[in-house]
């Protein structure tokens, strides 16, 4: 170990181990990309935080036992592997096949209750111009409570998407969510007795909003009521068109009246329970006509001799816009387009505890069954806006002849030619007789 090197070191100093940082001219790399910190959860009034609604199926999932006497197709079997991975859809791939090919899936992903807001929005954004789409697949001998409530409630004729959403969700994502599609939302707060003004107030930032449902609600006063029409003057509302509001004990004649000739501009028909009396309002009402003038405003009360008025009054909102749409012209909504009715109940729930959830949800669909059977005790107010029937006056104006004038040698009358004479025989040219 102690004998002589078998080889000579190299001249020069020797490099070191650690290598030399290179200052000028060194290339960048990226970093590695660090994991960001979680966003902080977000918590409304009741201290639970909002959960993501648009990801949850409106029922409990479908356990599907398929005999084992029945032979499936390839088709069935695809669509159904397809049906129970719907989460991990992308928009991108609806444009890889036609309608045909994923219209199997779509029904046996609503055959499965997995239809969830989000799944539905994905495939109603790419197919939902086709005339065979379906919103929802309800099956005759299917007695869930879902079936059962979409069944009462559902308008079979048109695109019609019913959810039922909880009191603990973000509005902001909300709202965002519900703009992603070219839709007529119908919403329904008339349960939440918890909610603000304000609140009510980010739901106008919603420009796919046709009708809102305010009933029972104590919040709503005449403070509001100023507060909605100046958000309706200076936001893009232009398809909100109806508004109910029942039983609001704190909104007065004189604010409601003010509402209605002022601060109304884009509404088309109110339901309430408020009328604004004064003598020229009883005096035609004894009289029994069937559209009574609310004067000073572009509105009228529509009585029982009305036409409308029979259906109107025992309609829900969605089915009012889409009456409305078709009888009269206040209302315009394509027969190709979406209504979303969307109501919102005042539970909290947790999307930890799927059984709960699911249990509220089954209840929710209950209750909504429960409300689309029933009728109110008192028929309800209509007031319908009355700018748009008013008869178009077309002024007729005949054309005055001006006199001619026979000065100009252009527009003076030529006289006639004298026919020429023309000599047919010889005795004639030579002058014979």
């Amino acid at each position: 170990m102690f004998n002589r090197r078998r080889y000579n070191r190299k001249p020069g100093r020797r490099r070191s181990f650690r290598p030399k940082v290179r200052r000028k001219g060194a290339i960048l790399r990226p970093l590695e990309p660090q994991h960001s910190a979680p966003p902080k959860p977000e918590f409304d009034a009741s201290g639970a935080a909002p959960y993501s609604w648009s990801h949850f199926p409106q029922s409990g999932p479908k356990q599907d036992k398929c005999s084992k006497l029945k032979v499936l197709s390839l088709r069935e079997i695809c669509a159904r592997a397809l049906a129970v991975n719907a989460d991990a859809l992308e928009p991108s791939y609806m444009s890889m096949c036609s309608w045909a090919c994923w219209k199997h899936v779509w029904t046996m992903i609503c055959y499965l209750n997995l239809d969830s807001p989000a799944i539905f929005r994905m495939f109603a954004k790419h197919f939902g111009s086709a005339p065979d789409f379906k919103c929802h697949h309800v099956l005759k001998n299917n007695k869930c409570a879902r079936s059962s409530a979409l069944s009462c409630s559902i308008i079979p004729t048109r695109s019609h998407r019913i959810d039922n959403v909880f009191f603990n969700i973000s509005h902001k994502d909300f709202v965002s969510f519900l703009s992603g599609i070219d839709s007529h939302v119908v919403l329904d707060c008339s349960l939440l007795k918890d909610l603000t003004g304000e609140d009510v107030i980010k739901f106008c930032n919603l420009a796919n909003l046709t009708a809102l449902d305010l009933s029972h609600n104590d919040w709503v006063n005449d403070q509001f009521l100023y507060t909605l029409g100046r958000a309706m003057m200076f936001k893009n509302m232009y398809k909100f068109k109806i508004l109910r509001m029942t039983n609001c004990a704190n909104v007065t004649e004189e604010g409601f009246y003010r509402f209605l000739k002022e601060l109304s501009a884009s509404l088309a028909f109110i339901v309430t329970d408020i009328r604004p009396l004064n003598r020229s309002l009883f005096v035609d009402q004894m009289e029994r006509k069937s559209e009574i003038p609310v004067p000073g405003a572009p509105w009228k009360i529509l009585q029982e001799q009305s036409v409308h008025h029979d259906r109107l009054v025992k309609y829900n909102l969605s089915t009012a816009a889409h009456y409305l749409s078709r009888n009269t012209d206040i209302i315009e909504i394509s027969s190709s387009t979406l209504i979303w009715d969307i109501k919102m109940f005042p539970s909290v729930v947790e999307a930890r505890h799927l059984g709960e959830f699911y249990e509220l949800l089954r209840d929710s669909w209950k209750k909504r069954e429960k409300l689309a059977l029933s009728r109110p005790a008192h028929d309800p107010i209509l007031y319908l806006r009355s700018d748009k029937d008013e008869p178009i006056n077309v002024k007729i104006e005949h054309m005055v002849s001006l006199p001619s004038s026979n000065q100009s040698s252009i527009t003076q009358r030529v006289p006639r030619r004298r026919p020429k004479f023309m000599i047919k025989d010889t005795k004639t040219f030579l002058g014979l007789k």
